[in-house]
């Protein structure tokens, strides 16, 4: 039992030691991983769960294609709430969207073992294949080797009907990133022609934080280009100070998240304090309507008072 102790009390200690850099260290480009159907053990399930905290809300880049063409479609394959998606991107839940067109999708992220993940259900169809799902369906959102660990069906065989379980790719802010003012991480979606640069343009962010985000760093010769695959995930960190410039980015709005909190840095000014506002209000009445009570039941028994003396002088 003492032995057992000991080696308990020393995993503790060694948690502790390596847990630090795991939670200043970024995320891996995945690259063409994410469609890696083998059974190959070293391939990434996912991104690492090495940030501040366990669970967050993460932005995924769906690009709308028929059938999952309207908030409400698209909400049911990846897991969120249409009124959230309808908001963010500023359409109604039931517009139908033109192909091609990027959404902003947030979910509710958190740790499954030590890999960032959002789970959404999916009903498989007629001639679904984990690559087809990660490549056609969930557009590199997901990884094949995350699909084969969460599912017990063959890679290839999926039987019509059969339930799944399709863990999204998400994370959370690292240490480092957090101090630097990241609020939370968006999962894009490369294009064609894409670039580190217009990426992170785009969205506010500096070449430098996008590098770092994903491990990445600029080619040495200027001959060399940096490999970056089309279709694959890359991470985007979201800089709150930028809210500043461009107040009207999603990120930046008030909106209810997944699991129903209010997120967006400027909540304290939106429709996140509606229900605060009121709360208040409603104490301001109450606090109101009993300083009165006090002030009527002092009014009366001042007039008893009065009434009692004036008959003992009588």
């Amino acid at each position: 039992m003492e032995l057992l102790h000991n080696l308990n009390i020393l995993s503790t200690i060694l948690l502790l030691c390596m847990f630090p850099h795991s939670l200043k260290s970024q995320q891996a480009y995945l690259n063409g991983t994410v469609y890696d159907c083998s059974n190959n053990p070293s391939a990434p399930k996912g991104y690492l769960c090495n940030g501040l905290q366990k669970s967050c809300t993460s932005f995924l880049l769906f690009r709308s294609k028929p059938p999952y063409d309207n908030p409400v479609r698209i909400a049911y394959l990846l897991g969120s709430e249409a009124s959230t998606i309808a908001s963010i991107n500023n359409i109604s839940r039931n517009d139908k969207i033109a192909s091609n067109k990027s959404i902003i999708v947030p979910v509710f992220c958190s740790c499954s073992g030590n890999i960032y993940q959002h789970n959404t259900p999916y009903t498989a169809i007629k001639n679904d294949t984990y690559y087809e799902l990660v490549k056609e369906t969930f557009q590199g959102l997901t990884t094949c080797q995350a699909m084969m660990g969460q599912n017990y069906y063959a890679p290839i065989n999926i039987p019509i009907g059969a339930e799944l379980t399709v863990p999204m790719l998400c994370a959370c802010p690292t240490e480092n990133q957090t101090a630097r003012g990241v609020t939370s991480l968006l999962v894009y979606l490369l294009n064609y022609g894409d670039t580190i640069k217009t990426i992170g343009g785009a969205y506010g962010v500096d070449e430098q934080s996008m590098l770092e985000a994903n491990e990445l760093s600029l080619p040495q010769s200027a001959n060399s280009s940096m490999d970056l695959l089309a279709l694959t995930p890359i991470l985007v960190p979201l800089i709150g100070r930028t809210c500043k410039e461009n107040p009207d980015m999603f990120y930046c709005k008030c909106y209810q998240a997944p699991d129903g909190s209010y997120q967006g840095i400027f909540c304290d000014e939106s429709d996140g304090q509606k229900f605060p506002a009121q709360l208040v209000a409603a104490l301001g009445v109450g606090i109101g309507a009993g300083f009165l009570c006090l002030f009527l039941l002092g009014y009366k028994l001042y007039q008893y008072i009065q009434k009692k003396r004036e008959r003992s002088t009588l």
